[in-house]
């Protein structure tokens, strides 16, 4: 790393999360900007002061649109979860400064649950396949006035194999999938089973709280797979004292039956493009879809013959029952994302509005660098121009690698946290192109019939950039819109964060995390004892045992 292009900035030293966003920073860049010695120089200082400044002196700012609507439901600012801001030497000192009623308020209650969720995910290649193990699971501290109470679950896992072929990557994005949907599962019934047993639930996830799930669209998953994921492992005790039961078929019916109930609302764009013969998801889709649409009428698949269903229509359903679950009940629930070295959400929606506001503040090399860059904002205002504005920035986003993770790591000081930003990343993609000028991110329009039915467009999801310690760069903290004080919501996140600075995000998903990761080894020893009882039985040769196992290091013919 260029070193010496950071010594004007001394605070740097002090605090090793902006010494790791700058890291990051340089494992990303082009080959072209590291040719330019001058222009990398600009970039770091417009990243690391020019841009934190002219946000600060900017707020509170009101961020836009293309049309000049609003695109967020709260203008820009800079809280803390602290009386005051000054630097403190010892955690104790920091501690004693705590806003109090911003970070506890939500804890004032005489039986409180606090659970965290993680997920892992393990494989293991072997000749002609692939293995892995999913796993998600809750960890679980019930208070009351008498007693503290540890517990594990519910815990939903699952074993996948795969021929190694071409189909690989769809193998690894169903995995993906299962994974998003398990995690929305066991928080919905750990959140269910603490209110069954009188607790207030409180909930801290270990990842993104909704996904960009363009990517996932052309997924479907066998009826047998679904209910065998939204089945609670037998040997996890979620609670003994309560009556509150899970059955994956039910839950797999009851979605049945509503889809069913309005699969033409739901899925006639998405009908219309199965008759496009380029479309390579059609077959999947027609198997996927609750009725027979090779039947002139079309009828509906009952429960019992019906095999495979969309993962999409799955994924944002369970995401609509835990946002109903949530809001019916008041329950805080926050995801945690720690790893935000290449998102850019943030400066998608900040910087459009603040290079509007202030175009003087991008210096001249960068726009040279982004071809065409200067005309676009001299002719902004003009009618049309604002769209081509608003791609253009996020061209330049992308091409000079301004992330999320350099420009808050030096806008935020610990404890510091910015007002919430409505996500719009699960949007159809007219939603961007409306709003930001692009369409690069979000689903197909032809799915968001499916999207209003499952996750109506009053439902919100937001986040927060939260600074919870100078060890590490900024988390990223997302929620639901059901709450009257988001503030008590992410200092919630700060002061379970304070229990293990090190770590830096709340110390529920710290224990959640441990208990999730499943080590390689372990499953490894599992397969050799599965090879070694199938030799012994015969079942295969002494020579498949050892490719199967890995053993041969090179092929028949270099040996």
């Amino acid at each position: 790393m260029a070193s010496n292009k950071l010594e004007n900035v001394k605070e740097y030293i002090k605090d090793p999360g902006k010494h790791k966003a700058l890291v990051n920073h340089y494992l990303l860049i082009s080959n072209e900007l590291n040719d330019n010695k001058e222009l990398l120089e600009t970039l770091l200082n417009f990243n690391m002061n020019e841009l934190p400044k002219a946000i600060l002196s900017s707020t509170p700012l009101q961020l836009k649109n293309l049309k000049g609507g609003p695109l967020s439901d709260f203008p820009l600012e800079i809280k803390s979860c602290l009386k005051n801001n000054r630097v403190f030497t010892t955690q104790k000192e920091l501690i004693k400064n705590l806003d109090l009623d911003k970070v506890t308020n939500l804890l004032k209650s005489e039986k409180i649950e606090l659970i965290g969720i993680d997920e892992s995910k393990v494989e293991i290649p072997r000749a002609g396949c692939l293995f892995a193990y999913l796993k998600s699971v809750a960890f679980r501290i019930s208070l009351d006035n008498e007693k503290q109470i540890e517990s594990i679950g519910p815990m939903v896992n699952k074993f996948r194999v795969t021929i190694k072929d071409e189909e690989d990557a769809e193998f690894e994005k169903e995995s993906q999938l299962i994974g998003y949907l398990r995690n929305m599962f066991v928080a919905w019934v750990a959140i269910k089973n603490s209110l069954e047993n009188g607790y207030k639930p409180i909930v801290f996830l270990h990842g993104p709280l909704v996904r960009a799930i363009g990517g996932f669209t052309d997924i479907v998953f066998e009826k047998d797979t679904l209910i065998d994921l939204f089945t609670i492992s037998e040997d996890i005790d979620v609670n003994e004292n309560s009556d509150f039961s899970i059955s994956g078929k039910e839950i797999i019916k009851e979605f049945h039956e509503n889809e069913s109930k309005n699969w033409h609302k739901i899925y006639s764009k998405t009908i219309k493009r199965l008759n496009d013969p380029d479309y390579s998801g059609k077959d999947l889709w027609k198997q996927a879809l609750p009725v027979d649409i090779t039947e002139e009428d079309e009828p509906l698949k009952s429960f019992e013959e019906r095999e495979y269903y969309p993962g999409i229509s799955i994924y944002f359903w369970m995401l609509g029952k835990l946002y109903d679950v949530c809001k019916e009940n008041k329950v805080p629930l926050t995801a945690t994302v720690e790893s935000i070295s290449r998102s850019t959400e943030f400066l998608q929606y900040v910087l459009p509005t603040l290079l509007d506001k202030t175009p003087d503040i991008l210096p001249e090399d960068i726009m040279e660098f982004e071809k065409g860059y200067d005309k676009i904002i001299k002719i902004r205002n003009d009618d049309g121009r604002k769209e081509n504005f608003y791609r253009k920035t996020y061209g330049l986003l992308k091409n000079l690698n301004i992330t999320d993770s350099v420009v808050t790591s030096y806008l935020l000081n610990e404890s510091e946290y910015t007002t919430p930003i409505r996500t719009c990343r699960y949007q159809p993609r007219s939603m961007y192109l409306n709003a930001l000028g692009h369409r690069e991110l979000g689903i197909k329009d032809n799915y968001s019939p499916i999207l209003e039915h499952y996750f109506k467009a009053s439902n919100k999801i937001f986040f927060s950039y939260l600074k919870t310690t100078p060890l590490r760069e900024p988390i990223r903290v997302e929620f639901f819109n059901i709450y009257d004080n988001y503030d008590e919501i992410i200092g919630l996140n700060y002061l379970f964060s304070l229990m293990y600075p090190d770590y830096g995000i709340p110390v529920m998903i710290f224990y959640a995390d441990k208990i999730a990761r499943t080590h390689k080894n372990y499953l490894q020893i599992i397969l050799d004892s599965i090879s070694y009882d199938m030799l012994v039985k015969g079942e295969f040769d002494i020579e498949k045992f050892l490719r199967f196992g890995n053993h041969f290091t090179r092929n028949f013919f270099e040996r």
